[in-house]
């Protein structure tokens, strides 16, 4: 993708042609200077902060607010977070072997070992398997 005004390629933003407060659903994709002279940079910082809000308070509705979803949640159909069984799963093992003292590079290994991939990889880092504890603490 690239800005649809200059062609730039970083700092990208979807920008709503009519404003959806009036009912717009078509975007643009522009490049945060192009963007920003779009709005004024009052306007801007106001959407800004509106977005953040509106975040916020998806998140304490339970609801996906964009970037990545928590290990041992999904998104249901409903747009909702919810339980994934199969990560519940393993979660509940890392604790199990965490508690019979090993490393969270063993943790790891032993992850490897029996198959079990995180989201398409195959190798478990141990920074990754210290998240999923301290998370779940």
């Amino acid at each position: 993708m690239e800005c649809f005004e200059c062609g730039a390629v970083e700092r990208l933003h979807e920008h709503h042609v009519v404003p959806q407060s009036l009912g717009g659903k078509k975007t643009v994709t522009l490049c945060a200077a192009c963007h920003g002279k779009a709005h004024d940079a009052r306007g801007m910082r106001e959407g800004l902060r509106r977005a953040s809000d509106t975040k916020a308070r998806q998140r304490e509705r339970g609801e996906y607010a964009g970037g990545e979803i928590p290990y041992g949640q999904e998104k249901g159909r409903n747009g909702l977070l919810r339980p994934c069984y199969e990560e519940q799963v393993i979660i509940r093992q890392i604790k199990e072997l965490r508690a019979f003292g090993l490393s969270l590079r063993q943790i790891g290994a032993v992850l490897v070992d029996q198959g079990s991939e995180i989201r398409g990889r195959k190798t478990w880092h141990p920074q990754t398997v210290s998240k999923i504890l301290e998370k779940d603490a």
